[in-house]
């Protein structure tokens, strides 16, 4: 994969652990497959994008994904999957880039998704302020917001999609 590609899934199988660990579906058995993730994920992907040809570390990568799968696929995801599945079928943007792209991330993330060479806003793409009430309400019919560790309304999701704009 190019270093695009390997950004996009990268900052998506951390989002998948993250939201996992908050779910309201978390428990025991989704907690260590979640936090092993995050650890693999974070301390291996500015590293692996900078050195593609690094097996090591596409091993690692590929490793915190797999386990960021197990975590969510029992946790389920929560409000940032929603959107950001709503969001990409939009622009059809990766699904990566769109987790990427909201503003109310942990400013670890930020500085993460700038680290893998992400500085996207949704204005960038296209995205104007009259297509919020479409992309939220695809949103609130998406099956991770309801998981999401805070309900959300559909004014919520229009803040959030706001201020990624």
């Amino acid at each position: 994969m190019d270093p695009f590609l390997s950004a996009c899934t990268g900052i998506d199988a951390l989002v998948h652990a993250i939201e996992a660990f908050v779910s309201t579906g978390h428990g025991p058995l989704t907690d260590p497959h979640a936090l092993e993730a995050m650890r693999l994920i974070n301390g291996n992907l500015v590293q692996m994008i900078a050195n593609p040809q690094d097996i090591a570390l596409r091993e690692k990568i590929m490793l915190g994904s797999m386990q960021a799968g197990l975590a969510f696929s029992n946790a389920i995801l929560g409000a940032v999957h929603a959107m950001s599945h709503s969001l990409g079928g939009f622009l059809d943007l990766p699904h990566g880039l769109c987790n990427a792209v909201r503003q109310r991330l942990v400013e670890h993330l930020i500085a993460l998704k700038h680290a893998v060479g992400f500085h996207e806003t949704l204005a960038l793409h296209g995205v104007g302020s009259s297509d919020i009430p479409f992309l939220s309400q695809h949103a609130m019919d998406d099956p991770c917001i309801l998981t999401n560790p805070r309900t959300s309304s559909q004014r919520d999701v229009e803040v959030v999609y706001g201020e990624a704009l």
